[in-house]
């Protein structure tokens, strides 16, 4: 297959932002010369890119002032691009709210793995004590308690947290929205990693933000050169869906980067105490007191108590008027019953029991499928979190029938492209090992290897 011209990978850059609503109808483009410095390429490869534009109807000129997006060209695509995120969307709550055995396309542990009946015994102790958990004010932005056990264990982490600067949320996703709705303006650019996790780019999209993504560490810096980032979402330990762990220096590094280039650091820590290494990896926050940092307890205890928080630094204050005004406050009656099962020091047993079988069923389920999955398959082997991040072969013949027919069997996987914000990565997939290896998701697993090996 012949290669794309340079020109035409420019020019298709912009009509990807265009058709995305990046850039509004009639708004100005870049001149020549500044897109050549943004792509890096010369100002004849530039002034070509925005020819072909021209020719294609996408974009006009204005003598003397520039090139122009055409109302038209968004109009015409506003729709289909409407209908095809609809249907993506569609698809993906598909996959992740479908009941089945296998567990496959999620990202947490089998019911099994978490103490339900401990946290059951210490939800009717806290009901009988303090009936106030259910029928009194809720005030304040936590429950106090709890707040003060995240505090004290956050100094084992490298971690110190202003009292006041914490706001217990409803779940995970809840942490790094108010974070983002925080620390960003629409117009704002925002970089990711590449892949990241879909609803960080819900996210990103919907408060329509600038979205720049990297795939190795190292092209950080040279993205911070061409663009002016306001905020960058960084998942350090364990990244979803690939698991890639930052190292101390990269940490480090990252930080330094923060303060030269004056960026805001979110992080979503939510995998940090779902480690398999020997002791628990270090957040970025550790390394700056300026990174907002975002986690849950719902990976870790229970998904079903649905209690996140954040450490919003310097934002703090804005994340607790957003929380007001987006759902005001947090249920207390969980919050008390976490609050006493990590004050009672259950909570460090159940973790040492979780960690040693999630390392083991990752061994399992990441065994099945390499020995199912056509010759050159390349799996991740994460040391912490609960997913598994599978490159197929990149050669593999027939790969988007043989992806199609794959989702048809049921929802045993997440595709790669719901991790990119341009959908790349459509020869990989996302596999949850929290479930460990049963009958069905061995069955459902060399099925998927069938088709793949055709």
């Amino acid at each position: 297959m012949d290669r794309k011209p340079i020109y035409r990978i420019v020019a298709d850059n912009i009509i990807h932002s265009i058709s995305e609503g990046d850039i509004p109808p009639d708004t100005k483009l870049p001149s020549v010369r500044k897109l050549a410095k943004e792509y890096e390429v010369s100002n004849l490869t530039a002034l070509n890119a925005m020819r072909f534009l021209e020719n294609e109807s996408v974009v006009y000129a204005v003598p003397k002032k520039g090139y122009f997006v055409k109302a038209s060209f968004q109009a015409k695509n506003s729709h289909s691009k409407r209908e095809g995120k609809q249907n993506e969307k569609e698809q993906l709550y598909s996959l992740l709210s479908s009941r089945n055995d296998t567990g496959l396309s999620l990202s947490n542990g089998h019911i099994d793995l978490y103490p339900t009946q401990k946290i059951s015994k210490i939800m009717r102790k806290q009901i009988y004590r303090n009936p106030d958990l259910l029928g009194g004010n809720i005030s304040g932005h936590g429950y106090e308690l709890l707040i003060d056990e995240i505090i004290r264990r956050s100094i084992e982490y490298g971690c110190s947290f202003a009292k006041s600067e914490i706001c217990i949320t409803n779940g995970g996703l809840e942490s790094l929205s108010l974070a983002l709705r925080a620390t960003t303006s629409p117009g704002d650019t925002v970089l990711v990693q590449s892949p990241t996790y879909f609803y960080t780019l819900k996210f990103v999209s919907e408060l329509g933000l600038n979205c720049v993504s990297v795939k190795t560490f190292d092209d950080i810096k040279q993205a911070l050169a061409n663009h002016s980032i306001k905020v960058i979402v960084y998942n350090a330990n364990f990244n979803n869906p690939d698991g890639v762990l930052l190292s101390e220096r990269q940490k480090k590094q990252l930080v330094e980067l923060s303060k030269d280039y004056h960026f805001t650091i979110i992080e979503d820590d939510v995998y940090g105490d779902i480690y398999f290494t020997n002791n628990r990896p270090k957040p970025l926050r550790a390394y700056s007191s300026d990174v907002i940092l975002c986690n849950s307890f719902t990976k870790s205890i229970a998904p079903g108590l649905r209690i996140g928080w954040v450490a919003g630094s310097k934002s703090a204050t804005q994340i607790k008027d957003l929380k007001q005004t987006t759902s005001k406050f947090t249920a207390e009656y969980p919050q008390a019953t976490i609050a006493e099962f990590l004050r009672s020091g259950g909570y460090d047993l159940h973790m040492r029991k979780l960690r040693a079988t999630l390392a083991f069923f990752r061994d399992q389920v990441r065994h099945e499928i390499l020995e199912s999955f056509p010759k050159g398959t390349m799996v991740s082997k994460p040391q912490g979190g609960f997913v598994l991040w599978v490159s197929l072969p990149e050669h593999l013949p027939n790969k988007a029938n043989k992806l199609q027919e794959a989702l048809k069997l049921g929802n045993y996987f997440i595709p790669g492209y719901f991790f990119s914000s341009n959908g790349e990565y459509d020869n990989c997939l996302r596999f949850n090992f929290g479930f460990g290896l049963n009958e069905d998701s061995s069955k459902a697993i060399r099925t998927l290897g069938q088709i793949f090996c055709r």
